[in-house]
């Protein structure tokens, strides 16, 4: 149900209510699907870029040839459980499927604490 009721069609406490005890569907599976698609932290091994979307602070310890060490903090006071997907910037090219998501590394940090996590460069591979 999309429809708020923005006037007093329906009588003054209907003003700016969703109709009849329903939910506005689309937007809240919206909500969860992007709670799921997007990773909390997404890195592209090969240059130097990163973005992190969920609510930890994120700083490259190392870079090498065989990859990369990130020290993950949780600066709230609730545990974490962070979603890590990274790349190539040649893989980035390439479309991902639709459950790419599931096979993302997660990384548990708790409340005020931080994580050291390797990061390895994908073997190569012939196409």
């Amino acid at each position: 149900m999309e429809r708020i009721q923005p006037s007093d069609a329906e009588g003054k406490a209907g003003v700016g209510q969703l109709y009849r005890y329903t939910s506005n569907a689309w937007n809240e599976l919206n909500g969860m699907l992007m709670a799921i698609e997007l990773p909390g932290i997404y890195l592209e091994l090969d240059k130097n870029e990163m973005i992190v979307f969920d609510h930890v602070e994120v700083s490259i310890l190392e870079r090498s040839k065989s990859g990369v060490v990130l020290e993950i903090k949780n600066p709230t006071t609730f545990p974490a459980k962070v979603s890590l997907f990274a790349e190539t910037s040649a893989d980035a090219r390439k479309p991902l499927s639709y459950t790419a998501f599931m096979k993302w590394q997660k990384i548990d940090v708790e409340a005020g604490k931080s994580s050291k996590v390797e990061v390895p460069f994908p073997a190569p591979t012939d196409h």
